[in-house]
């Protein structure tokens, strides 16, 4: 186990003490700012692609997705916290990342479906279409 320590956040005229580890702080600062600080996920060996980079765990893109009461997303917002900007890739890496998350996606939506008994509903807005869980009702 990991030794703990105190970080100590403030915002505005607030002050919050957290004792924790590396591991911690960064999955707060990964819940704060919506990206993703974290090198691997704990649970699962991380998969690499050609350049190093992790591949997200279906259990850590379910995370991000549910952190909305609605689970609303787009792909675009899921590969922006995963991945960074793709804009800075080449354009052969941004489709193998693009298909990567939907493929991950795709697998998440259909098990969080599947367990919580609802469907997926889907609208585009400008140039991103965002995706969005509807319970049925019994």
């Amino acid at each position: 186990m990991k030794d703990k320590d105190k970080i100590t956040l403030q915002f505005r005229d607030k002050q919050i003490s957290i004792n924790g580890n590396e591991d911690d702080y960064y999955r707060i600062l990964g819940f704060l700012t919506e990206r993703n600080f974290i090198v691997s996920d704990p649970k699962t060996e991380p998969l690499f692609n050609d350049d190093n980079v992790v591949i997200p765990s279906s259990n850590r893109v379910e995370d991000f997705i549910k952190r909305k009461p609605d689970y609303s997303h787009s792909i675009a917002a899921v590969t922006y916290f995963f991945i960074g900007d793709v804009t800075k890739l080449s354009e052969t890496q941004a489709k193998r990342w693009d298909t990567a998350i939907r493929m991950k996606l795709n697998r998440v939506k259909a098990k969080i479906a599947d367990e919580e008994n609802g469907e997926w509903e889907s609208k585009n807005e400008g140039r991103s279409k965002v995706f969005w869980f509807k319970r049925r009702e019994l």
